[in-house]
């Protein structure tokens, strides 16, 4: 969630448009480490990651095609340089990164022997095809 939560920040201060859905968002513009615990207990963990799930979900309800081109700009506090892309370019990054971040946690799942179900993106059309 830190990362999420990092990106969001960018987000809603890296372009010249504002976006309501981020506006009472819990962002992240400094932070000591990516290794950074934001809460240590789970149910307060949880909770927060549904509220951050609802403001990804309500910002990608508020974007408009013509807003994805528009320029990015932030600065990668680890490495401490500016970066400058366009809005769809991040927000690529954004998802995929998530998607980086679940195979690892299904790879653990898979070492300690549970079995996650399936997680192609293609078996997901019957269940989001209404929505598609």
């Amino acid at each position: 969630m830190l990362g999420d939560r990092i990106w969001l920040g960018r987000f809603s201060t890296g372009t010249e448009h504002k976006f309501s859905a981020l506006e009472n968002t819990k962002v992240i513009f400094e932070f000591d480490s990516l290794r950074d615990i934001l809460y240590p207990e789970f149910t307060e963990f949880w909770q927060e990651r549904k509220a951050t799930d609802r403001a990804i979900e309500q910002w990608m309800n508020e974007l408009e095609p013509e807003t994805l081109s528009a320029r990015l700009c932030y600065r990668n506090l680890r490495k401490g340089i500016d970066r400058e892309h366009s809005l769809w370019f991040g927000l690529t990054h954004f998802f995929n990164h998530q998607t980086h971040h679940r195979a690892q946690a299904t790879t653990l799942l898979q070492q300690l022997g549970y079995d996650y179900g399936a997680t192609d993106f293609l078996l997901m059309y019957d269940i989001a095809k209404d929505f598609i």
